[in-house]
């Protein structure tokens, strides 16, 4: 429900999805910025880009900035070694995302928030059926569903 109509008729929107503006800070709220770790040299690994369509499907999370990284360039080394990443391709994303309501409860299952505030993606193992690049065994693995307890 995303609002409500009022006894003189007039609709009134209350729960406007983001991003929006907050009349009582002034602040525009929602906004979102991905930085995708890629793995070009592995083929068979599926594209980093798929997190922005997942994040739209789930949260309705818009993207106002994205940039591309190879996870073998000194930029994706840093950011491999600054945040113990071990499974690529990933999504690093920053911004107010405290606006999309259920998406930080949801994001602790698929990954971690960082001491900065950036939002990394790190259980890959939830994406049955695609095929990542697992750094510590140095190999492409595919995502399988756990096993059913008996």
């Amino acid at each position: 429900r995303l609002g409500s109509v009022e006894d003189d008729n007039t609709m009134v929107f209350r729960n406007v999805p983001p991003i929006y503006l907050e009349l009582s800070t002034g602040n525009l709220r929602g906004e979102a910025r991905a930085i995708y770790i890629a793995v070009p040299d592995k083929n068979e690994v599926f594209l980093a880009s798929l997190y922005k369509q997942i994040l739209a499907n789930a949260f309705g999370i818009q993207l106002v900035d994205e940039k591309t990284i190879d996870y073998n360039s000194s930029a994706g080394e840093a950011l491999l070694a600054k945040y113990s990443i071990n499974a690529l391709p990933t999504i690093l994303l920053s911004g107010d995302l405290q606006a999309y309501t259920g998406f930080q409860e949801a994001w602790l299952q698929a990954g971690s928030i960082e001491n900065d505030g950036n939002f990394i993606f790190r259980n890959l193992g939830l994406l049955q059926g695609l095929k990542y690049y697992d750094l510590n065994k140095g190999e492409v693995v595919e995502a399988v569903a756990p096993a059913q307890a008996q």
